[in-house]
This record gives C-alpha cells, structure tokens and sequence, in this order.
C-alpha cells in the first residue's frame, strides 16, 4: 500500500467543487454553471487514484487490486451505506403513501448501491436538468457510479500501460482521452443524456488528472507554478459561473472546469510553491469544507429533493437554504463520526474489507427490495393511481413517434394501422393529439373505424414551429418531415373525410407576438387542409400544476384543481383566433371542451370517479372517451361560434 503527502489545496480545490454545486442545486440562478463542480471532481479523483497506484507500481513492480478496491470501500462505503439507509427510511414516511415516488427511490437505491446509477438514472428521468428530476433523492448518485466505472477498469489498464513507461502510458491515455472527448461530442449532437451519464464520454474528465498524475514535476520553481495555478483557479470560477458553454456539456463545454483544475493540480504537482493561490486554496475554512466535502456531496440533495417530493409547490429560497445549512452540519457529523472512525480504527485486512463491503451491501440491497414489496398506500386509492398512470391509448408504443424517433411514414411502420384499410378520419398532432385518440376514435365509430394516428411527441402540427430540443437534436428536423408527410396525405383529395388538429397550443401563445405566429401557421396548414370536407380542431384544455397520480396518491385533488376564473383567462385570446379561422373556413369546426373538464368554479383532477388526466397536461384516455359521447350528443355545446370576417369597406 502506497501514500502521498498531503496537499491541502486539493482539499480548496474540493471546497470550491462542492459549494459550486450546493449553490447550484439551491437555486440555479445563483451560479448557473454551478453543476460543473462534478467535473472538478472527476479530475481530482483521476489525479489522486493515479497518483497512488503508480507509487505503487514503482514501489514494488505491480497493483495490488483488492487492496485498492479494499481502500475504495473504506473510503467510500461507510458514509453512503449511511445516507441511502437515511434516505429509505425517510421515504417511508414522507412518500410512502404516494405509491410510485416512492418506489423509484427504492429502485435508484438499489441501483446505486450497484454503481449503475447513472445507467438506471438514464432510463429513469432521462434528463439530469428536467423538472421530474428534482424529486428523486438519489439522482447525486450517478457521478459516484461514473467514478466506481472508472475505478473497475482504469486500475487494469494502468497496470499494462505503466509496464511500457509512463511516457507509452502518457501517449496512450491522451489518446483514450481524445476519444472520450469525441464520443461526448457525437453524443452531444445525437444523444445528450447518454453524454451527461454513460462513464465513456466522462472519462476524459478522470483521464486528464490521471495524466497530471503521470507528468514529471515542473522544472521551474519560481513563477511558472503561481502563474498555472492562478489562470487554473480563474478557468475554473469561470466554469461554475458560466452556464453550460453553448450547450456543448459535458463535451468541450466541461474544458475550462477540467482544465483549470489540471493547471492547478500541475503547478503543485511534486509539492510546488503556489504562492497566495496556495495559501488562499489551503486556508483552513477551505480545507475544512474540502475534508467534509463527501459527505456534504451525499447528504445536500437528498434534502432538498426529498422536500421537493411532499410539495405542490416550490419551497423558499430561505427555506432551502436552511436545509443546505443542515447538510454541512450532517456533513461534519458524518466526517467526525463516520469516515474518520473507519478509516482510522477499523483493522481489517483488505480480504476482510472486502468482505464488509460485500455484505454492507447485500444488507442493504435486500432492505430496499424488502422495503419496495411494502403497500403503504390503501388500496382503492393505489388501483385508482395505478389506472390514471396508465390511462393513455394502448397501442402508442408501436403507432406513435417518441421524441428522436426516425420518421418513416404518416405513422411507424409497425402499427396496425399502416396495414389497415384506409380510414376516413385521421388525428394529427403531437403527444395531446395522441391523448385525443378516444375522441377521434368516437367520431370515426359512426363508420366502424378507428382514426388513424399521425401523432409524435413535442411535434405541433404546425410547419417549422418545433423548437430544438436539447435531449434530441434531430427533432426539430424529424418533426418538419412528419408534418409535410402528414399535410401531403392529409389533403390529397378524397383521401380522408375528417381530419382532427390537436396540439398544446398554450406553449405556441406565451405572448402576443407568439399568437400572432401560431395564428399564421395554423392559417397555413388549414388553407392546405382545405379540400377536406372536415376539420375539427380542438381548443386548449387546462393544465393541471401537478401530476394527477401525485395529486392523487397523496390525498391532495383539491389543491391541485385549477381555478377555472384563470384558466379562462389564459384561454380567451385562443378561442378568438381560432373563432376568427372559422370564419372564413366552412369546413372548420372548434370543439371547445373546457365546460367538460371544468365545474363553475373549478377545473378538478377527478370527475365521476375517474381521473381528468394521466399526468399534469395530457387529458386521459377515459376523459377523451366520455368527452366524445357528450360531444356526440350535444355538439352545439362544445362548438364555438365563428367569427365572421369584416365587411368589405369596413
């Protein structure tokens, strides 16, 4: 077993990482680049753990393998066994009756323990910065999972690369680097989440401290070092500060926060004089932030996350930043009486360690899946979340495009539909048009048919309204193909008798310039529409602020009911225009539902016993299907009136 003297600008260099992200995780505004503190990180851990295993390797001409995972478990486990068990024991009480939040933090908690976070976060939120991720107390947990990837396979490579000379090893992980580096840009372009998640493209990160590690010492001793250490300090200030670097995160855009902590790390690389950057960096509130830094990683977010979970609303900045507080004081605990303790007192050999670890582990493992087979919710309220969750068209995994999907068709080659005989009414819009489908399909029933579906995700059926979408570039492009695919079939003549238009048109009408170019592109793609004997378009429904089966599984319905006196508000300005289409187009019909989903007062969650939506935005399959039968059998109710155009001369 090798070690290294203590550097305690490394421990500065931890502070800065770790209140860059607290403060980020508080409020975003504050520091926006804040989240570039995990890069910080991972170059700090590439630089530590190479420094240690190449001592070693020149120590006595090998790696010892179980010593280092022995010394990762000792390092490692004791505080995170601690604050996973924390975290599942407080979501039996805090979500526990909320059925589905509370099975993914036992699901993430066993993924977690695994070192498969990220892959499980992957799949499970998607997107580290979308709103839903705010309420999953483990998400912190995929940078560890990144860093225990790395550790499983960087210790076998090193082993090989050292045996051809630091200056082959140094060639090799440049190279590796360089890859990494080019991966997390191809990712970028064509799949962000898996760049922000998946080890390879982060390995470059981990690899440029592992090179710093590697490099002969700076010959200079004077100012060279104070000068590397100080533009290092300033790119990475910069970085937490900045925002993302034009979106190009965590490929190039992570250059300055890896960058600058390389240049910090390779001024004092060989225990170089750093000046005041040094003293500032080893100054004791520094260092001792640095000590407690770990811990303050793992205890912060599951804090805030956890109160983010049992709100229907945003808590106070004071207020979360009264829990940050408390998470430094968890933090210090945890140093003082945790890691400490088993670093310091536990005599084990490293079979014995790894042993522990094994067996902490598969305690825990098994307590979260013990935990996750518990009902906590009664069960009339669970079948009924169970059935708002998936109350949605059955078949929308084969006949509707998912965000990034590649165009094909009007619809995916596989849905039935493609191979059915041609229908006379289509529903045509993005996922509220595929929440529509029952309508549609209630129409269509008079003539023994279904409508068929040319809906996908985020894809107003408006031409070249789709905004890029950060989680799939190629959407925005993948959109404006489906809708001319779509308009192309739409409006060949006798092709279809109905054609249903649904869309989230609130999104399109933020303001009164956005209004004006939704009323132009949905005049366009109308005129297209019209040799089509008719067009229903259906007005805007309202939005809940909440989840409905969070809204539910909580007891709470009341308070996430929309007051119909602002949703009318909001609404006003759209069912003008579209009164004002119809007006001069006689084959346009507007459904206005808003009297179905609303009381006089108030527009519910819930109504005859069943659930308005299936999650805060998107009306459910059973309310879409009732609504047609109303519809059906009152029309003049749900229909608004056109506007006639002005006189000529007037």
């Amino acid at each position: 077993m090798s070690t290294l003297a203590y550097r305690p600008e490394i421990d500065g260099l931890r502070a800065i990482a770790v209140a860059a992200v607290v403060l980020y995780h508080m409020e975003p505004t504050l520091l926006p680049g804040g989240f570039a503190g995990v890069d910080v990180f991972f170059v700090l851990s590439g630089y530590l753990i190479t420094s240690l295993l190449a001592a070693e390797w020149q120590a006595h001409g090998r790696i010892d393998l179980a010593d280092f995972y022995a010394r990762r478990v000792r390092r490692l486990m004791p505080a995170l066994w601690l604050v996973i068990l924390s975290v599942m024991v407080l979501s039996v009480f805090l979500l526990g009756h909320l059925g589905e939040p509370y099975y993914r933090v036992l699901d993430s908690a066993m993924a977690s323990l695994a070192f498969v976070a990220n892959v499980h976060f992957l799949g499970a939120s998607g997107d580290y910065f979308a709103g839903p991720s705010d309420e999953l107390p483990l998400l912190h947990l995929w940078s560890l999972a990144v860093e225990e990837q790395f550790y499983l396979v960087f210790p076998l490579a090193l082993g090989w690369l050292l045996s051809r000379g630091k200056a082959s090893a140094r060639r090799w992980l440049w190279l590796a680097s360089l890859l990494s580096l080019l991966l997390a840009e191809h990712w970028i372009a064509e799949l962000p989440a898996h760049a922000f998640f998946h080890m390879p493209a982060r390995f470059w990160e981990l690899a440029a401290g592992a090179l710093v590690a590697l490099s002969p010492p700076l010959a200079e001793r004077g100012l060279l070092p104070r000068m590397l250490a100080g533009a290092g300090l300033v790119l990475v200030l910069a970085a937490v500060v900045a925002a993302g670097w034009n979106g190009h995160f965590p490929g190039i855009g992570a250059l300055p926060a890896v960058a600058g902590t390389a240049l910090v790390l390779l001024a004092g690389h060989g225990g170089r004089e750093l000046g005041w950057i040094g003293r500032l960096l080893s100054a004791r509130p520094m260092v001792l932030l640095g000590l407690w830094s770990y811990s303050l990683y793992l205890w912060h977010w599951p804090l805030l996350a956890l109160d983010e979970a049992v709100r229907l609303s945003p808590s106070p900045l004071p207020w979360r930043a009264s829990l940050c507080l408390l998470a430094v004081l968890l933090a210090a605990l945890t140093y003082r009486f945790v890691e400490q303790p088993v670093r310091r007192r536990w005599r084990l050999s490293s079979r014995q360690m790894l042993w522990v670890g094994l067996a902490g582990t598969a305690l825990l493992f098994a307590l979260a899946h013990g935990l996750g087979r518990l009902s906590l919710v009664s069960p009339d309220r669970a079948a009924l979340v169970a059935r708002t969750s998936g109350d949605r068209p059955a078949d929308m995994g084969v006949c509707h495009y998912s965000l990034g999907a590649k165009v094909t068709g009007i619809v995916p080659a596989d849905c039935p539909a493609s191979a059915a005989p041609q229908p006379r009414t289509a529903i045509w819009g993005d996922s509220h048009a595929l929440a529509w489908r029952p309508f549609a399909d209630g129409l269509a029933g008079s003539e023994g048919q279904a409508a068929l579906p040319i809906t996908m995700d985020a894809c107003s059926p408006l031409a070249g309204a789709t905004a890029p979408n950060p989680r799939s570039p190629g959407h925005a492009a993948q959109c404006d193909i489906r809708n001319e695919m779509a308009m192309a079939a739409l409006a060949s003549p006798g092709a279809f008798e109905r054609v249903v238009v649904v869309g989230r048109w609130q999104v399109h009408a933020e303001t009164p310039d956005a209004l004006a170019r939704l009323e132009t592109r949905l005049a366009s793609a109308l005129d297209r529409l019209a040799g089509v004997p008719q067009v229903v378009l259906v007005a805007a429904v309202p939005e809940l602020a909440h989840p409905a089966p969070t809204c539910i599984a909580a007891g709470r319905t009341d308070e996430c009911a929309v007051a119909r006196e602002g949703f009318e508000a909001r609404a006003d300005h759209l069912r003008e225009m579209f009164r004002r289409l119809a007006g001069t187009r006689p084959n346009l019909v507007v459904v206005d539902p808003s009297d179905f989903f609303c009381g006089p007062a108030t527009c519910p969650v819930l109504k005859d016993g069943y659930s308005l939506y299936w999650d805060d935005d998107h009306a459910s399959s059973t309310a879409t299907r009732a609504f047609a039968a109303h519809y059906l059998a009152e029309p003049a109710r749900y229909t608004l009136a056109p506007i006639p155009p002005p006189s000529p001369g007037r």
